[in-house]
Formats: structure tokens, sequence, C-alpha cells
């Protein structure tokens, strides 16, 4: 995942000049594709936005798809 890239600094940095966000909030980081909590599958079904960024899959297609893919592999998503 290519994150932070140019657009988000400059998304990231216009919210600050705009007082969006405060001058020392950093970029962010850590984007990963995740499951929900326990039982909650019915939060991707309702397409909820809970994630502040992160693909989230419910548990069970997380655990498929970490069969196939290793750590460090380039992914790209699309909406």
């Amino acid at each position: 995942m290519n994150y932070p890239n140019a657009q988000s600094w400059r998304k990231h940095f216009q919210a600050k000049v705009n007082g969006q966000l405060a001058w020392d909030v950093p970029v962010g980081g850590e984007v990963g594709i995740h499951g929900v909590p326990n039982g909650a599958d019915k939060m991707i079904d309702d397409r909820q936005n809970w994630t502040l960024g992160c693909p989230s899959l419910k548990n069970q297609d997380v655990d498929e798809l970490y069969q196939w893919v290793q750590v460090g592999t380039v992914v790209e998503i699309v909406r």
C-alpha cells in the first residue's frame, strides 16, 4: 500500500492550513488489511466506515487471504 503518498501529504497539509488539524498531528501510518471485532461481520455487510483508512474484511476472509499473501507483498486496492 502506498501511504502516505504525495496526495495524502497534500491533503494532510491542507487540513492543517484550514484549521481542521493541529500542526503537530502526524500524517498517519500503519495502514493494514484487517478483520473486524469478533461477531461484527455486519459492519462489512453494512459498509461501515470505521477503520480510519484501513481496508477491512470479514475475519474469515482475512484468514483466507493470509494463507496466500505474505508480509511485504505489494497490494493494490481498487474500489
